[in-house]
């Protein structure tokens, strides 16, 4: 995987240099203070469950759920992991998604999930498990 490269035009250079100059980034954090985060996590059921993540403006909500199933037959010894990423529309006004695309490549392509792990019985049975991720708007109170 490769990175693209962005070409930054002078006003951009010249804004970025004076930010580091000056200590201040473009939503007034020194360099060295962190976004405020919050993660809340709730169980729907006795097989879904729900996180959401906070972390400054940015909020994605994830959704997993699970249920046992039949392994494919050239694989009677594997789960299922699947995961999917959403921007909703009005959260990203450029439209871009390429940092949920990346946890999204990162969760399939790492094996962090072992999915040899999900078989609860080789060729019978298997925990197929679903991880829905998506990007929402933010709605912050804004002070008078």
């Amino acid at each position: 995987m490769f990175l693209k490269l962005k070409k930054y035009s002078t006003n951009e250079c010249e804004f970025i240099l004076a930010a580091v100059q000056t200590g201040l980034r473009a939503d007034g954090r020194r360099p060295m203070h962190a976004r405020q985060t919050q993660v809340h996590v709730k169980r729907v059921s006795d097989t879904n469950s729900m996180a959401e993540a906070t972390v400054g403006d940015t909020r994605v909500v994830s959704i997993v759920s699970c249920e046992l199933t039949v392994p494919f037959a050239d694989r009677p010894s594997e789960g299922f992991f699947t995961v999917s990423t959403e921007v909703m529309a009005c959260a990203s006004p450029s439209g871009q998604n390429a940092s949920l695309q990346l946890v999204e490549k990162a969760l399939k392509e790492s094996r962090a999930i072992d999915v040899e792990g999900l078989c609860v019985a080789a060729g019978l049975r298997v925990w197929s498990i679903k991880c829905h991720i998506v990007r929402c708007p933010f709605f912050r109170q804004r002070t008078q």
